[in-house]
């Protein structure tokens, strides 16, 4: 559980049972050795092993059946981390399957549109039948139904992209993104971009308020520099997520992209675990100190606004944190 600042209990009037309080912070002292000796963990939203094998469940017909449901969806998660179309050879190379049984596995999924091929033995892509299921899982959601009123009021009153990401086993995943319909020149971000946890507003909020064992899996896959001011040394990272922990909030100064900046608040649902993160994103230099303070306290006000509308079991009464 990630140490939830005295700031941040204020701004959502958190206030932890007697006792709890220097509980939090021996956790906060004693928890990177620990996690460092643990060889396997679990994620709150996803149970992660270190063996990624399909799972093979019961026996016969049922677990074969099983299995070829996994593969399957392993062939789609290969070509999306891919990020362009890949020939049959290529997927069973990367998931360690015959090239037979991946040839079956594409040509099941292309019949059923979610897989497309070019030509009668090209590579394949994505097919575009995924986008049917992504719409109707967003618009349906209820993180996107309580959202979508907010953040078209914060865009028309900063000016600036407005997202909302939710963290993943890959990296932070874009669910919202909106920008200001009245200028030309603004961030872009496409939903269904997925960008990695380390080099990210977003990402550092969603791992300060997450599960803290999914800082060590980042930081044991590897930090990698996505532009010159990246954090690619463990101990700075870890430091980094700290002080987001202590301060609320989090700011990337051209951490992604070196023409963008972006500040990230978290949003709650269930106890003190964050389960999104709202941000703002302009192109630098527009994000100063003073600039990257007013993002800050619209975004607290308004992931207050969201996670009460999706369903946060906590009493809220509005602060304006400190500036």
């Amino acid at each position: 559980m990630a140490c939830a600042s005295r700031e941040m209990r204020s701004l959502y009037n958190l206030e932890p049972p007697p006792g709890r309080i220097a509980g939090r912070v021996a956790q906060c002292e004693i928890v990177w050795p620990l996690l460092q000796r643990r060889d396997k963990w679990r994620n709150t939203a996803h149970v992660m092993v270190e063996d990624s094998r399909p799972l093979a469940i019961g026996r016969g017909h049922h677990a074969a059946g099983i299995q070829a449901l996994d593969r399957g969806l392993a062939v789609l998660d290969v070509i999306a981390e891919a990020d362009r179309a890949l020939t049959v050879g290529e997927i069973a190379e990367r998931l360690g399957l015959t090239t037979p049984t991946v040839s079956r596995l594409a040509a099941t999924l292309r019949n059923r549109g979610l897989l497309a091929q070019e030509g009668r033995s090209g590579p394949y892509a994505l097919g575009l039948e995924l986008a049917r299921f992504a719409h109707r899982a967003l618009s349906a959601h209820p993180l996107e139904v309580a959202a979508a009123p907010v953040m078209e009021r914060l865009v028309r009153e900063l000016g600036e992209t407005v997202s909302l990401a939710v963290p993943t086993d890959h990296g932070v995943l874009y669910v919202r993104s909106q920008g200001p319909d009245d200028r030309v020149l603004h961030v872009s971000i496409p939903v269904g971009k997925v960008l990695p946890y380390s080099a990210t507003a977003t990402g550092k909020v969603l791992l300060a308020y997450g599960d803290p064992m999914r800082v060590e899996r980042v930081v044991e896959a590897g930090l990698v520099a996505r532009t010159p001011r990246t954090i690619t040394d463990p101990d700075r990272f870890r430091e980094a997520i700290a002080h987001v922990a202590r301060e609320g909030f989090a700011v990337d100064r051209g951490e992604s992209d070196a023409n963008v900046g972006c500040v990230a608040v978290p949003v709650f649902r269930d106890g003190s675990l964050a389960t999104a993160a709202l941000s703002c994103s302009a192109v630098l230099p527009v994000i100063t100190d003073t600039r990257a303070q007013e993002m800050r306290t619209s975004l607290a006000a308004a992931a207050e606004q969201i996670s009460e509308a999706y369903g946060w079991g906590q009493p809220v009464r509005r602060r304006m944190p400190r500036t």
